[in-house]
């Protein structure tokens, strides 16, 4: 993932509180600012803290993350039971309200919108829940309550055409679920956020 400059900003934040805690040198911090600003990937970032506290946190949100994930990614032939397969071909597939979501769920937005508003929703026993995206045109929303997670790493863009916002953190609070979303953007918008006012009022109930 090629990062901006706000990724940059908070690399060389944590270098210089390293630097005053004394975990750095004033040779090292510079030798490092200097590589932050140049740094494409998150991989390069990452790089620049893996000797310090901020990286070794980062390690066990990997692991973390892991460890809540690893359920493979259904075949069409095998996707387990109780899976939901959400089709958007001409009109908005929502669903709202008070809903029971199952570990599984198979998002197609071909021409229009598949919503997943999870703000009153009942989430899995096993705390994560299995998003797999395919779409083409149309649009695909997911409204996450406050402390929900978010693991987007199996996901992959289509074209210079798709466009894609995400309002959620990677790891959950203590106790909240985790979403994994894989699979495909195709030519449209895909958008991950919080609540807002209007969504009282926008989905009150399930469609489709």
């Amino acid at each position: 993932m090629r990062v901006g400059h706000a990724d940059r900003d908070r690399i060389i934040e944590i270098l210089n509180v390293a630097t005053g805690e004394g975990r750095l040198t004033l040779e090292e911090l510079e030798t490092r600012i200097e590589a932050a600003s140049r740094a494409r990937f998150e991989s390069d970032l990452d790089a620049l803290i893996a000797d310090l506290p901020e990286g070794r946190a980062r390690r066990d949100r990997e692991v973390e993350l892991s460890q809540r994930a690893q359920l493979p990614v259904p075949s069409d032939a095998l996707a387990p039971p109780g899976s939901l397969a959400l089709t958007a071909a001409w009109a908005a597939v929502i669903r709202a309200g008070r809903w029971q979501v199952p570990e599984w769920i198979l998002a197609e937005p071909q021409w229009a919108a598949v919503v997943l508003n999870f703000l009153d929703a009942i989430p899995p026993p096993g705390g994560v829940i299995n998003i797999e995206l395919r779409m083409s045109w149309g649009s695909f929303v997911m409204i996450l309550p406050e402390g929900w997670g978010l693991d987007r790493r199996g996901l992959t863009a289509k074209s210079v055409w798709s466009s894609a916002t995400f309002d959620a953190p990677e790891v959950p609070s203590q106790g909240k679920p985790l979403v994994r979303l894989m699979g495909r953007q195709g030519d449209g918008r895909l958008s991950v956020r919080g609540e807002r006012w209007w969504d009282k009022y926008l989905h009150k109930a399930s469609k489709n």
